[in-house]
Order: C-alpha cells, then sequence, then structure tokens
C-alpha cells in the first residue's frame, strides 16, 4: 500500500476541512476491500474522496478518508462496438473526456466543470444544461463497488436507481459504465439580454435549443443569455483563439468583480452593477461534450435548488425583490440552467419533474449564511429539492419528503451497510442513521 499522504484535507472551496485519523490511498481493489473489512471489525467508519469539488461535507470524515486516485488510474475501456465506456471511479471527468475525443466520443452530460472524478460527479448528481439532458447517472449502464461488508459487486439491476446517486452511502465505487455517443460540436453565442425578455422567452428557448440557460447579473435587469445548437461545422483555429480571449476576457471581469465585493462588502450592489456593464456577447464553436475547461477565476461557495419549470418566473421575481430589498451580497450571477426530467435514480432532484436549477454564488470570504438561508427558504417554498454536491441545511425529516422512492434508497443502504461504516455526521444529517 502506498505510504499515506499527511491527513489533513480540504474541499476546493475551503469550506470544508478535515482531519482524518488516516488518511489512505489503496492500489488495488483488493487493498481497498481488505480495508473496508477492516475499518468494519474495529468498529470504524470510512469515507471515500474524489477532488474535494462537493460544497459538502459528503466526503469528511474523523475516522478514515480513502483516495482513489491510485486505484486502476485513469483506465478507460472503450466498448469495441463503440456504444459504451467502462472507466475507474477515480479518474477524472477531464481525463475522460479527452480519452473518448481521441476516438471521436462522449458522454453529453458532463457539466461545466471537468476536475471532479466520475465517482464524486455520479454521487452528488452532476448535471449539465438543457431540457432533453438529464443528469450525468442517467448515462450509467453499470457500477461496480467495494459495500459497506468489504463485498466487491457489480450492482445489479434492482439496485441501481439507488446506486446511481448514492452519496458514497452504499460503497465505495471502482468502476462504471457508461453509455457514450458520436462527439458533436455545438455552436454557442451568450448575449446580454433584458431579464424580463429572458423570463417570458425562456421556455422556448429551451424547448428550441439543444442547449439553453441564464444567469441573472444581481442587483440589475439584465441577464446572460447562453443557447447552443449541434452543428456539422468543425472549430477553426480562429474560432478557437476568439473563445480563449472571451474567456479570459470575462474571467478578468468576474476576478475584479469578487475581489471588490470581498473588499467592500458594502458596495456589493455596484460590484455587480460594474459585472453587468463589462458583459459582452460571445459566440463560439466547441465539441459538444467540453466542460468548461478552467476552474472559474476565483473560489467561491455555493448552493442550488431544483424546482419545477413552471415556477421559475415567480421564484426569480421574488428572488429579485429579496436581493433589492434586503441588499443582499450577491455579486456573482445567478444561474438558472433546465434539466430534463429523471427517474432513473431514487435520489435525483429531478425526479419525475421538468426541472431548473437555480444555483447562487458568494465569493469566497465573504458572509454567505444568512444569504444561503434564505435563498433555501425561498426555494423550499416552490418545492424545491436541493442540489447533494452544494450548501444546504435541510435533514432527513425534510428531505425525505421530498422523494417517493425514499424508503426504497433506504433498504438498499441497510443491505449494503448494514453496520454503517461508510456512515458519517453529514450522512446522518442527510440520510438518517443507517438503522
Amino acid at each position: 500500500m502506498a505510504r499515506p499522504p499527511s491527513p489533513r484535507w480540504s474541499s476546493w472551496s475551503g469550506a470544508v476541512k478535515a482531519n482524518p485519523a488516516h488518511l489512505v490511498r489503496p492500489e488495488s481493489v483488493a487493498e481497498l476491500a481488505a480495508l473496508v473489512t477492516a475499518v468494519g471489525k474495529r468498529g470504524g467508519t470510512l469515507r471515500p474522496v474524489g477532488t474535494g469539488h462537493a460544497f459538502t461535507p459528503v466526503a469528511s470524515a474523523e475516522d478514515t478518508m480513502v483516495l482513489l486516485d491510485a486505484l486502476d488510474h485513469d483506465r478507460v475501456d472503450i466498448a469495441p462496438d463503440g456504444r459504451s465506456v467502462t472507466v475507474s471511479g477515480g479518474t477524472t471527468l477531464r481525463v475522460l473526456a479527452d480519452r473518448l475525443a481521441t476516438a471521436g466520443l462522449a458522454v453529453r452530460r458532463f457539466g461545466d466543470i471537468d476536475g471532479p472524478t466520475i465517482a464524486g460527479a455520479l454521487s452528488t448528481g452532476t448535471h449539465d444544461s438543457g431540457s432533453g439532458l438529464g443528469p450525468l447517472h442517467t448515462a450509467l449502464e453499470g457500477i461496480e463497488l467495494v459495500d459497506g461488508t468489504g463485498t466487491l459487486r457489480w450492482v445489479d439491476e434492482a439496485d441501481l436507481p439507488a446506486a446511481r446517486l448514492g452519496l458514497g452511502a452504499l460503497g465505495v465505487i471502482v468502476r462504471v459504465r457508461l453509455a457514450v455517443t458520436p462527439s458533436v460540436v455545438l455552436a454557442t453565442r451568450t448575449a446580454k439580454v433584458r431579464l424580463d425578455d429572458v423570463l417570458a422567452d425562456f421556455p422556448h428557448h429551451a424547448a428550441d435549443h439543444d442547449l439553453a440557460e441564464f444567469s441573472w447579473l444581481p442587483h440589475t435587469g439584465w441577464a446572460r443569455l447562453r443557447l447552443g445548437d449541434i452543428t456539422d461545422e468543425t472549430p477553426t483555429p480562429s474560432m478557437t483563439v476568439r473563445r480563449a480571449a472571451d474567456r479570459v476576457a470575462d474571467r478578468g471581469s468576474t476576478w475584479l468583480a469578487g475581489q471588490a465585493a470581498r473588499t467592500f462588502p458594502e458596495r456589493s450592489g455596484l460590484a455587480a452593477q460594474l459585472l453587468a456593464a463589462t458583459t459582452a456577447d460571445v459566440a463560439s464553436r466547441r465539441p459538444g461534450h467540453e466542460a468548461a475547461r478552467a476552474l472559474p477565476p476565483l473560489r467561491f461557495q455555493a448552493m442550488a435548488f431544483a424546482v419545477p419549470a413552471d415556477v421559475l418566473v415567480p421564484l426569480i421575481r421574488q428572488l429579485e425583490a429579496l436581493v433589492a430589498r434586503d441588499d443582499l451580497p450577491l455579486v456573482l450571477p445567478v444561474r438558472v440552467r433546465p434539466v430534463a426530467a429523471d427517474t432513473s435514480a431514487w435520489l435525483s432532484p429531478m425526479w419525475d419533474r421538468e426541472s431548473v436549477v437555480v444555483s447562487v454564488r458568494t465569493v469566497r470570504g465573504m458572509p454567505y449564511t444568512a444569504l444561503f438561508r434564505m435563498v433555501q427558504q425561498l426555494c423550499r417554498g416552490f418545492g424545491g429539492r436541493p442540489h447533494w454536491g452544494l450548501m444546504h441545511t435541510l435533514g432527513a425529516e425534510e428531505l425525505s419528503g421530498l422523494y417517493p422512492r425514499w424508503d426504497d434508497f433506504a433498504s438498499v443502504r441497510r443491505r449494503l451497510d448494514p453496520q454503517g461504516v461508510l456512515e458519517s455526521p453529514y450522512l446522518r444529517r442527510v440520510l438518517g442513521p443507517v438503522s
């Protein structure tokens, strides 16, 4: 077994820090299974951890945390018929996307940040933008994990709805099989549009385009509307250079606005207005699967709720009024993305309804607790379900009422982890104890 690193860990955003008694990096599935068994025998607990892109303590543990980056490292096996790919759980989305691209293939549900591992992205419900696209886990065909008893198992069809989005509560994911499609080119355009116009037309945009999303610029009546369509065109070098230049300019203005708001929080509204003033129209061509290859220009804290698509307008109007009334320290754009209804995963926030995911972010270092609490209360009033990888304060009692198949998930969890080896304080809060 590899020499363990220093037992200190922090998430990407810095919101979650852990000092586990053991931080272990197994180099084989056999080592991992033996570790889970040993932890269970001594009555301990264990949590798998990827690259730390979740904003919740879903991977945090006081006892043992398991890093997966040395486990069957970056193995990507494309099926001979080119219709699926089998990949190790510790492989990042970036590596998977690049390997598939060389074969002219893609998974079209990656989301917009490609740093997370495939296991972490699946476990927390990562999704992309588009009313015809479900979350990443809807592409999942099979999953292999080491459960809480130390048993390596290929999850059968009956348990897949639990395992597709399981928060790491059912086992440590070591291998997955995903459906893939031929790679396509997506022509996108981003324009600064009046918020009134976006809200009036957005249902039509979502229905008419392969990609449709918008970001409201707080403290203003403006939004960035982003639309995309699959095309037969091929990106040219000049388009690539233009896209890179536009991205640098956008990242620079966002960074400056964030720094200004953090330094002068009482002027957050002015910083947001300056960001709106520097927003420019952008057009580009890119592979349809390609995520935003670089992380955001500044670190932030984030929350998001999936709400029914038909409540979008009143929700945004109430949020707009709330920000204006209380002069809330909201600078970064409030992002709205449509996601297709999903019945493939029992804990999917998009379960059985067309949804829009409303994301709120604050610059790291700025106060966010009161803001997030107010936005959470607003979204809950519209039937919102929290994104599993982003901040919220709901517990199992509240969450259980949001998911019709909650008890079915709990039953699978008790069977695959009967002793609660995979439990943590956070999982006990959001899922309840195993028994």
